[in-house]
């Protein structure tokens, strides 16, 4: 009922976290693109994260899902995370040691959600979040980057639905709303997860700004 105001809606946005952790005290950080390595450096620096990611259950139901990432094993190739809703490798009868899940799996399920990713932290990090966050904290160029990594994803799956709801996100971001909405009617052709538009809105902007209303 903080976070998530109006009942009806589905999904608590990154801004509305990072908005909660500020009312707290702490500061927060709200980014995209980002990146393996950006993600070991802020955990071996005692920064743990929290990004959307994509869930797929055992019945093969298709969400969004919020997870913390607090640890890595590079000799395992596997994350260490806080999960609400993942159980494999977790005992009721012993402490809670996280989920481990595989870089690749991970990085799959993460580019969905265009690589976003919030960092909270108390104000005597903040000069330490800025250095590791580099020139992503420039809006205008890390959108670019994002812009040309998404591109490069889609080149190697031209057939994702996902890949190409992606490259609309940052075509949009990038003030190319003309392109962005051809960019989701083909995520749309191929085709989208019924809750896709729980958690990524950019389809409904495209659209309204090239004047397509219906």
């Amino acid at each position: 009922p903080v976070v998530r105001s109006n009942y009806e809606d589905k999904h608590v946005g990154a801004d509305e976290l990072a908005d909660y952790a500020r009312a707290q005290g702490l500061q927060a950080l709200v980014r995209v693109h980002g990146s393996t390595a950006l993600l070991k450096t802020l955990l071996s620096n005692g920064l743990p994260v929290m990004m959307p990611t994509w869930h797929v259950d055992s019945k093969g139901q298709q969400m969004g899902h919020y997870r913390l990432v607090t640890g890595y094993d590079d000799a395992a190739q596997e994350w260490i995370v806080y999960d609400s809703l993942e159980t494999r490798g977790v005992s009721a009868d012993a402490p809670y040691r996280g989920v481990r899940i595989a870089y690749a799996e991970f990085e799959e399920h993460w580019q969905i959600l265009n690589h976003l990713y919030v960092i909270v932290y108390p104000a005597d990090r903040a000069a330490l979040v800025t250095v590791i966050v580099g020139e992503d904290l420039d809006d205008a160029g890390m959108w670019q980057r994002s812009l040309e990594r998404a591109r490069e994803h889609l080149a190697t799956h031209p057939d994702n639905a996902f890949a190409w709801f992606t490259l609309g996100t940052n075509l949009l971001n990038n003030a190319l709303p003309t392109e962005a909405a051809q960019a989701f009617d083909q995520a749309r052709l191929i085709g989208l997860p019924f809750r896709m538009l729980w958690y990524q809105f950019g389809p409904l902007q495209a659209y309204y700004e090239v004047g397509r209303y219906a």
